[in-house]
C-alpha cells in the first residue's frame, strides 16, 4: 500500500492567486470580455475555498487540494496563453496557439482522470455489484480515458485547427459511448445472474 502524501495549503493557495492575477491581467487587456475574466478569476479561488472550508479536518480535503493544484495549472496555462495573445505577444498565430494549448490541457486533463478513475471504489456501485465487476469496469474506463486523452491531445498538436475540433469532440465522446455502454452491459450480466 502506498502511502498518500499531504498537499500543503501553499500550493493551492499560490494555484489560486496566480489564476485570480492572470484573470485580472487579462481583464486589463480585454475589457470587452469583462464577465469572462471575472467567472475565470473567482470560480477556482471560491470553489476551492469552499471546500477547503467545509472540508476542514475529513477525509477527501487531500484530493480536493491535489484537484485545485490541477485546474490552477490548466487554467494558468490558458490564462497565460490568453494574455499573451491579448497583448501582441503571440503575433499572427496567437489564436491558433491558444485554441492548441486548450486542446491539449483538456487531452491531459482526461488522461488524468483516466490514471484516477480505476483508484476510486464509488459507494453507488459497492451495492449493486460485485467488487470484481466495479474494478473490471474502474479499469476498462481508466484506460479508456487515458487513451482518449493522448488522442483528443495528439490530434491538437498534429492537426489543422478545423479537423482537430471534429477529430478530438468523436475521440471524447466514442470514450464516453464506449464507457456508458461497458456499465450497461455490467448492468445487464449483473440482473441476469
Amino acid at each position: 500500500m502506498t502511502e498518500t502524501r499531504t498537499i500543503p495549503l501553499a500550493f493551492p493557495l499560490a494555484g489560486a492567486a496566480l489564476v485570480a492575477g492572470l484573470a485580472t491581467t487579462n481583464w486589463a487587456l480585454d475589457p470587452e470580455d469583462a464577465m469572462t475574466w471575472a467567472i475565470s478569476g473567482l470560480f477556482l479561488p471560491v470553489a476551492w475555498g469552499a471546500f477547503e472550508v467545509l472540508l476542514r479536518g475529513r477525509k477527501g480535503l487531500n484530493e480536493i487540494r491535489g484537484s485545485a493544484v490541477l485546474a490552477a495549472s490548466l487554467l494558468t496555462l490558458t490564462l497565460g496563453f490568453s494574455a499573451a495573445e491579448a497583448a501582441g505577444l503571440l503575433g499572427s498565430a496567437g489564436g491558433d496557439v491558444v485554441r492548441r494549448a486548450y486542446g491539449v490541457g483538456v487531452g491531459l486533463v482526461l488522461v488524468i482522470i483516466g490514471n484516477f478513475m480505476p483508484k476510486r471504489l464509488e459507494p453507488m456501485l459497492e451495492k449493486r455489484h460485485s467488487p470484481a465487476a466495479i474494478q473490471s469496469l474502474q479499469r476498462f474506463s481508466g484506460w479508456t480515458f487515458v487513451v482518449a486523452g493522448i488522442g483528443y491531445a495528439g490530434a491538437w498538436l498534429t492537426l489543422p485547427i478545423g479537423p482537430a475540433n471534429i477529430v478530438s469532440t468523436i475521440i471524447c465522446a466514442g470514450a464516453v459511448v464506449l464507457v456508458i455502454g461497458r456499465w450497461v452491459l455490467m448492468s445487464t450480466n449483473q440482473r441476469m445472474s
